[in-house]
């Protein structure tokens, strides 16, 4: 077993650090206090409390338990005789987390937090009106600061504000925050997209004219959103409107409009280099593997051809736009990989130009791409991995490693044993 790095020294002055002197306000005592009687509340806020009081904070950890302690004890706090009090303290808390520099991932979290303790709060019943008040007044404030993390996570004000945009103290400024949200939402999508400018410098790929299709995805589909959101003056009517991941969704299901699957994988390679379609990363890579096991049945020998050349455009791009620097040419840890790569791009060629005319078995064909396909992205694990690898060549290599090639157990043995075992004792070492 490997062993733990330890330093004495270290840890003296991680525990001297620790135990620094922490000043706690007034107000978070009595917060703390409150749950004196309910053991398990009482031990988690009593740590929650010090950690957020303490000169070098670990925000995940709060942040962790900020959560707990708003959806999980929120029923707690409620019921108290002075509700409004506590909750208040709550609030201001959720305020000073918001206000720190925090990291994305935190502050997507803290996010999602407020937004459902402000839910979990509505449908309570009885609660201090307030209170919601003031964790909209939260909201509007960030959203300003934080724009994209909004727009990412539109789809919970969808999901949790519903109880709220329903009580007539609440509905103007739920709608009004809704409503703006999702006009940057659709700007993001139309600007980040850009798939008219797409469309027109891939239109060579494409066996039909697709221009009428693509209206669907562009500016009149924008403009459509637009019009729609202008309607929207009550909160059903708002609901009604695609959000962030409504979108990104609306777009990978368009693939099904293309009428080949070699047109739907161009499509699907577009949609990946999408930021908003970042999290739906796996189910785009999922669907291209999925459409390449048709894509060569419906090919010719040109189109064959022309497939291979825009397949590996990842590559390409990798070399023309983040290409090694001179170091790296000069490195063959960095120069032997990258040449490997250039090779098995140069031996698929010739390897499916060949098999036309030999009317080479398919299943064999597609063995060979299989184990290339691996070494391929064999190759580009190893230049990620060194130190010398740049960010944005880490970009491209990331991509490329996603690309997996389709195993086929059953094909797998029958060309093993009808064209491989079969030329067992066919050979001999010269003498």
């Amino acid at each position: 077993m490997e062993k733990s790095f330890s330093s004495k020294a270290l840890e003296v002055n991680l525990a001297k650090t620790r135990d620094t002197d922490i000043l706690i306000p007034e107000e978070h005592k009595w917060f703390a206090e409150l749950s004196k009687s309910y053991w398990g509340i009482y031990k988690r806020t009593q740590e929650f409390i010090k950690e957020l009081n303490h000169q070098y904070i670990n925000y995940q950890y709060v942040i962790d338990n900020v959560q707990n302690i708003s959806l999980t004890d929120l029923w707690f706090y409620n019921s108290l005789e002075e509700s409004e009090k506590a909750l208040t303290v709550l609030v201001d808390i959720f305020k000073k987390l918001f206000e720190a520099n925090l990291k994305e991932s935190q502050r997507e979290l803290l996010i999602t937090t407020l937004i459902k303790f402000i839910d979990r709060l509505a449908k309570l019943g009885e609660y201090p009106e307030s209170i919601i008040h003031q964790c909209l007044g939260i909201i509007r404030a960030d959203m300003g600061r934080h724009e994209l993390l909004y727009i990412r996570n539109s789809g919970y004000f969808k999901t949790y504000l519903n109880k709220i945009a329903e009580l007539p103290q609440y509905n103007r400024i739920v709608l009004e925050i809704t409503g703006n949200l999702l006009s940057k939402c659709i700007d993001y999508w139309e600007e980040t997209s850009e798939v008219e400018k797409w469309f027109q410098e891939k239109r060579s790929l494409f066996h039909t004219d697709n221009s009428d299709k693509i209206k669907d995805i562009g500016k009149p589909f924008f403009e459509g959103l637009r019009i729609q959101l202008g309607k929207a003056s009550d909160w059903s009517r708002m609901c009604e409107m695609l959000f962030f991941n409504d979108i990104s969704n609306y777009f990978r299901r368009f693939s099904e409009q293309f009428d080949t699957s070699l047109e739907r994988i161009y499509y699907i390679f577009y949609l990946i280099h999408l930021p908003g379609m970042i999290q739906l990363k796996n189910h785009l890579l999922y669907d291209m593997n999925r459409l390449l096991r048709n894509v060569l049945k419906e090919l010719d020998e040109n189109e064959t051809t022309t497939f291979l050349t825009n397949i590996i455009e990842l590559f390409r791009e990798l070399l023309e736009k983040a290409g090694p620097d001179k170091a790296q040419d000069m490195d063959p840890l960095f120069s032997l990989p990258l040449g490997e790569m250039f090779s098995i791009v140069v031996y698929g060629q010739l390897i499916l130009e060949q098999a036309k005319f030999d009317q080479v078995d398919p299943d064999i064909v597609n063995q060979i791409f299989d184990f290339m396909v691996r070494d391929f992205a064999r190759f580009a694990l190893q230049i990620y991995g060194m130190h010398n690898t740049k960010d944005e060549q880490r970009a491209y290599c990331k991509e490329i490693m996603l690309i997996k090639a389709q195993g086929d157990d059953v094909q797998y043995e029958r060309v093993w044993k009808e064209y491989v075992y079969a030329l067992n004792g066919e050979y001999a070492m010269n003498e």
